[in-house]
């Protein structure tokens, strides 16, 4: 068996499932997928998952303050993050555009900024509607 190293966070994707989470950051260790360890040769595997959008799985992470730690995220498709990050870059270019301007443009910009941190928090909740959807469906199912 190989030895279990983790997988050390050294991005965050905006609008993925460790942003979404708002619990993983940069320098987190993943050590473990749904109490599995991770080790070299299952890594993006276990990562990865059943991959089925809205399901949710525990990433135990150690931090140098806390630990280690379980954290509760939930997939997201590829295409879902993708259209995020479009979003997210538009309204960023509008908040450099506003920055430039004189004191309205940062009121514009803090504006804006608030914008991008309601979209993260209606995905959140529309992440969580999906989930308890494909809970109840996989529960009528078994």
């Amino acid at each position: 068996e190989d030895p279990v190293s983790g997988a050390r966070v050294t991005n965050i994707a905006w609008g993925g499932p460790a942003h979404l989470s708002g619990a993983i950051s940069k320098g987190d260790v993943v050590v473990a997928v749904d109490g599995v360890p991770i080790t070299p040769s299952n890594m993006f595997e276990r990562l990865r998952g059943d991959d089925t959008p809205g399901s949710r799985c525990v990433l135990t992470v150690e931090r140098e303050v806390e630990g280690g730690v379980d954290v509760s995220v939930i997939r997201v498709s590829a295409a879902r993050v993708a259209g995020l990050q479009r979003v997210k870059s538009e309204v960023a270019a509008l908040v450099v555009a506003a920055r430039a301007k004189a004191l309205d443009g940062r009121r514009a910009a803090s504006g804006l900024e608030g914008i991008l941190e309601s979209v993260r928090q209606m995905e959140r909740t529309r992440l969580e509607e999906e989930e308890e959807a494909w809970k109840a469906e996989r529960g009528r199912l078994e």
